[in-house]
């Protein structure tokens, strides 16, 4: 079976500015928007791979 594109990922992560500036700032991802209270955030590919 081959994978054509992945919906979503989830990471419980114990600093999430920390975890933030890793996956936004440093690997591109654009972050779409924030939950419970600014505790979890949503990103998203700048482009889409599939």
């Amino acid at each position: 079976m081959k994978a054509d594109c992945l919906g979503h990922v989830v990471f419980y992560v114990k600093d999430l500015e920390c975890a933030l500036a890793f996956y936004r700032d440093l690997i591109g991802f654009k972050e779409i928007g924030r939950i419970f209270n600014g505790k979890a955030a949503g990103l998203a590919p700048i482009t889409n791979f599939y």
